[in-house]
């Protein structure tokens, strides 16, 4: 008989630990009554902190889209900074030599925050010049930059709680690992007492129970 196994993963699991919990709601489970608490316990906790890793995974995940999109912001705005010097005469290839700053294509390649920095260096450099367009073009360049600083402040703090809440999580996976060992030890003992067909009716493996992992 095909019997249902732990899995390999937290989703994997928790979705075990529901269907055989489920199941025993349906059986005579007195024999092992006690052994089954543990399981019920650990499998609630485990999802809870689950759901929290989980959570906090996709906090960071949007935080980091939102810098990457006004990353590439800045970048537009940088095309445009550099074009209003072009349009007045600065060379094509590095319209900012005069500011040492490289070519446009090297400050692109710059960490994000790193280049955030820089352009508001620049901008405040092109916010003094006397062309109207170079003063338009540094006024938008200075907002996307620090609009890429603003949304990149928090990223730190939310991989630090994404780290908490994973491993929060991963903690209990040895316990939610022992409960289940320990409630199929019990079943198997107690079908040598005459319990016959509880570890069939909790453990195997059915259509609807096969993504839950399964083993011969």
């Amino acid at each position: 008989m095909a019997t249902v196994q732990s899995g390999t993963s937290p989703g994997r699991r928790i979705k075990v630990g529901k269907l055989v919990l489920g199941r025993a709601v349906s059986v005579d489970t007195k024999p092992v009554k006690k052994q089954l608490n543990a399981p019920r316990s650990v499998n609630g906790a485990y999802e809870k902190t689950h759901k929290g890793a989980t959570e906090a995974s996709k906090r960071l995940a949007n935080a980091e889209a939102r810098v990457g999109e006004l990353d590439a912001t800045q970048d537009a705005s940088l095309d445009r900074y550099a074009a209003a010097y072009v349009a007045q005469g600065a060379s094509r290839t590095k319209p900012l030599a005069e500011y040492k700053a490289g070519s446009v294509t090297d400050i692109k390649t710059m960490a994000t925050e790193k280049e955030a920095k820089l352009l508001l260096k620049l901008a405040t450099k092109g916010k003094a010049h006397q062309d109207a367009g170079i003063k338009r073009a540094a006024t938008q360049m200075e907002k996307a930059a620090k609009a890429v600083l603003a949304a990149k402040k928090p990223i730190e703090g939310l991989i630090e709680k994404r780290s908490e809440a994973i491993a929060a999580r991963d903690a209990l996976a040895p316990r939610w690992e022992k409960a289940f060992a320990t409630l199929k030890r019990a079943v198997r003992a107690a079908e040598d007492e005459g319990a016959t067909g509880l570890f069939e009716a909790l453990f195997e493996v059915t259509e609807d129970s096969r993504g839950s992992g399964s083993s011969g």
